[in-house]
């Protein structure tokens, strides 16, 4: 029996909870790749709250130092791969680009996971940046999210993309087995995350307002943890469009709590400006729902746009009030998305695939 080829994993973990650390988290501890891998962990580690992320002091420096060492000690065990979760918006892609320095001393095989995008404009407007980042994709081994975000890096990637799409476990079985088909004209429309203005809430409030005049019955409920807006920024806006009766504010949910805003929605909407591939939108698609969202990232490959969901343009009020109008319009036409995106979700996003895809290309690059 061959020996098991050792991968040194540099990556985030849980806490701050986001998609990339929960994915990170989901490999480490991934059987399969435990049984055909020897997987060591260096964490890094900068930030406990979601509000800490992107944010430079004088402790992340010395932080970053110390990372550093722990690296040179783990590359002196000779691993045969460095797989990286890569920071490429600063202040965390120069000290990523630090540690990707010390891994190229030590001619270690690296492939670099990049889980959100930005590349493009910092590149084409800085031209030190343009070339610090095709020094970091040189040579590397280079892992993209999707086609649509491998564009992203193009014009500073000349070696190995691959394409390599998240996925979750699939949690909405046996909910959906219990799900009772409830006849109700008020249809409940779900926002699920973090409180940023990015998600393009206020956007949503706008639509919301025009779906009020045009007589709708609608409930939206929106599920997240403060960050850059607080609850009582949402509050106030609910009241100035006379909102009350149509919008609740439900906090941040969590487990079941979480799943069941799921079973219970019959829309589900993400205006967001800014997005590379969002969990949320595969969470959705589980729960079999239709998916209202924004040609931004990867998520017109996620949502097949009137086959699975509406794609709509980002801060465009007018298509997010037409998209949802139409929903609420349709039971037929929901059901129909929402049952073609759980399929596409079964075929494409779960936890399963994710962990066999990685492993193929985890063999791939070893080879």
């Amino acid at each position: 029996m061959s020996k098991k080829k050792k991968i040194l994993f540099l990556i985030q973990l849980p806490p701050p909870v986001h998609g990339a650390s929960l994915r990170n988290k989901f490999l480490l501890e991934s059987r399969l790749l435990n049984l055909n891998f020897n997987i060591s962990l260096l964490e890094i580690k900068f930030a406990n709250d979601v509000h800490d992320i992107g944010k430079l002091s004088f402790k992340k420096i010395i932080k970053t130092i110390y990372l550093a060492i722990r690296l040179l000690q783990q590359l002196l065990k000779n691993p045969d791969l460095v797989y990286f979760n890569f920071a490429v918006k600063e202040p965390a892609f120069y000290r990523d680009a630090l540690l990707l320095l010390i891994i190229r001393l030590f001619k270690v095989k690296h492939a670099l996971h990049i889980r959100t995008q930005g590349v493009s404009v910092a590149s084409s407007n800085n031209k030190l940046k343009r070339l610090l980042y095709k020094y970091c994709f040189k040579k590397s081994e280079t892992i993209c999210l999707s086609e649509a975000l491998s564009n992203d890096i193009k014009n500073v990637c000349n070696s190995s993309i691959h394409i390599m799409n998240n996925g979750i476990k699939d949690l909405a079985e046996s909910y959906l087995k219990t799900k009772i088909e409830i006849s109700n004209n008020t249809i409940k429309i779900l926002f699920l995350s973090n409180l940023m203005r990015t998600k393009g809430i206020f956007d949503l409030l706008e639509a919301a307002k025009n779906l009020r005049f045009n007589n709708k019955e609608f409930n939206i409920q929106i599920v997240g943890k403060e960050y850059d807006i607080k609850e009582e920024e949402i509050k106030n806006k609910i009241e100035e469009f006379d909102l009350k009766e149509y919008v609740s504010i439900l906090g941040p949910l969590y487990n079941n709590d979480k799943h069941e805003a799921f079973l219970n929605a019959d829309i589900f909407v993400l205006p967001t400006y800014d997005e590379a591939f969002p969990g949320v939108v595969l969470e959705a698609m589980q729960f079999q729902l239709p998916v209202v969202s924004t040609n931004e990232g990867a998520i017109p490959e996620i949502v097949e746009d009137r086959e699975t969901g509406l794609i709509i343009e980002k801060r465009n009020i007018e298509h997010l009030t037409e998209a949802l109008s139409l929903l609420i319009d349709n039971k037929n036409l929901r059901k129909k998305m929402g049952q073609a995106g759980r399929v596409k979700f079964l075929n494409n996003y779960t936890s399963s695939k994710f962990e066999e895809n990685m492993c193929t290309l985890f063999n791939r690059i070893l080879t």
